[in-house]
Order: C-alpha cells, then structure tokens, then sequence
C-alpha cells in the first residue's frame, strides 16, 4: 500500500511533464527570420530574429558608434516621425541580469494597411563600453480583418 500511494504521485508527474513536452523544432522563412514553432503560448507570440541579421545591426553598431540603447532601437526599428493620430512609439529598458540589458520597443497604431503594433525585445550586452545585441524577438497586431488581434508571430494579411 505504501508502495502504491508513493508511486501515484510518481506517475502524476511523469504525466504532466509529457504533457508539457515542448516541441523545439524551427523553421527559416524567405527573409531570414526564424518561425519559432514550440509549443508556449510565449514562444508562439514571437518570432525570433535570425543570427545574420543580429550580426548586421552590431556591423551598423560598430561602424556609426551607436552608444546608448535608444539609438540602436532607432537603427533597427525607426521611429515614424511623419505618423499622424494616436501614433506611438515607446521604450522600455530592464535589466534583470547585469550582463544583459533588454529594450522593449511597443510601436502602436502603425500607418499601415494591415499591420497595427509592433512589439521588439532586444536584448543587448555591453563589453568594452561597446553595446551588442544578442536577441530580437519581434510580435505584431493586425488591424480588424488583417490577420490576428492578438500578439502573435504572424505576420499580418
């Protein structure tokens, strides 16, 4: 009986670990971007951003001494200066980790046909007092009867 009762909750566990198995597999789309196609509800929203194009921004980083993690925001992901209406651009910098510094870009109510907001995560190092980017990571909002509402990977219709 002791035996029994010690190998439920044993059982119970390796169930929900199975259930909870993610699927890591990736998929290289036409522009150089990573689908990342796991099975978390946070890695469905983004798409990641690939090696070559992380490794061309820090090229830009290098070449024009970008030296404060708005400007290299701005490299990337320009601010639309010419956007009218409700338009908006913010940053949001943490750092959890003293090593890596993250910018999160939330662009909304975009000028354009089928995309409405973009969200980038960059995560940034800084060696030298000479700033890195790691990671993007990239979301976006769709107009109504663009594509989805909702943060997600996709791209819009």
């Amino acid at each position: 009986m002791k035996n029994l009762l010690m190998t439920i909750p044993l059982l119970f566990s390796l169930l929900i670990g199975g259930c909870a198995k993610r699927n890591n597999s990736s998929i290289l789309s036409k522009d150089g971007v990573i689908l990342n196609t796991t099975e978390t509800a946070e890695d469905r929203e983004y798409r990641i951003i690939s090696d070559d194009q992380i490794d061309r921004l820090n090229t830009i980083i290098k070449k024009k001494r970008l030296s404060s993690e708005e400007q290299i925001m701005q490299e990337y992901a320009p601010e639309d200066k010419h956007a009218e209406g409700n338009y908006l651009y913010v940053l949001k910098r943490t750092t959890d980790n003293p090593e890596k510094i993250t910018v999160t870009l939330l662009e909304d109510c975009i000028m354009d046909d089928s995309m409405k907001a973009r969200k980038v995560v960059m995560d940034m190092r800084v060696q030298n007092d000479q700033y890195y980017v790691i990671k993007i990571k990239e979301s976006y909002q769709c107009w109504k009867d663009r594509g989805h509402e909702e943060w997600n990977a996709g791209l819009c219709l």
